[in-house]
């Protein structure tokens, strides 16, 4: 964390961190499978006792039939769960459909919920948006604090909700704004 000391009064003043930021460079390979996958380019290293809060902003595809399932977890260099306490929780804003007329999308259009977890594994949101679209959008607020010494990594994992086939994807661009302390 930056911070600042005044040597003449003895005092040390601490300022926010700024924002970090990864974004996904190239549409994502299919996700073709109900089985979580890491999207390693939006993976977040997290140190013992650090808290890491931040937002992904997603943008995918769907066929209306292999919709997007997702979860924030706290995983090893081995994608695995760090077996410490890491309390995470999120909120997700989610566009269930085009909004072709209006300024103000109706409440049909989008979805919304939260999740806490206090495991590292996280929770497994899934997005079930209706329709056969390329234009969807994902916002996943998040916050972790990691409440032992074990080191990790904040990942974010996605899958479709049926495995059937392909027809879901993470597009370019997708990103993760994050703080860290």
């Amino acid at each position: 964390m930056p911070f600042t000391n005044n040597t003449t009064r003895g005092t040390v003043v601490y300022s926010p961190p700024t924002w970090e930021c990864k974004i996904l460079a190239n549409d994502g390979s299919s996700l073709s499978s109900a089985t979580l996958a890491t999207q390693s380019e939006l993976s977040i290293p997290i140190g013992g006792f650090e808290r890491v809060f931040g937002v992904y902003t997603l943008w995918y595809d769907s066929d209306n039939t292999n919709e997007l399932s997702y979860r924030i977890a706290n995983f090893d260099n081995q994608d695995t769960p760090v077996v410490v306490a890491t309390t995470i929780a999120t909120q997700s804003i989610a566009s269930s459909a085009e909004i072709t007329s209006g300024a103000t999308p109706s409440a049909a259009g989008l979805e919304s919920t939260g999740t806490f977890s206090t495991d590292g594994n996280g929770e497994t949101v899934g997005v079930d948006v209706g329709a056969d679209t390329s234009a969807l959008w994902l916002q996943v607020h998040f916050n972790a604090i990691s409440t032992a010494a074990t080191k990790g990594n904040i990942v974010f994992q996605a899958a479709n909700i049926t495995g059937t086939a392909s027809g879901t994807h993470l597009l370019a661009g997708s990103y993760v704004e994050y703080k860290k302390w």
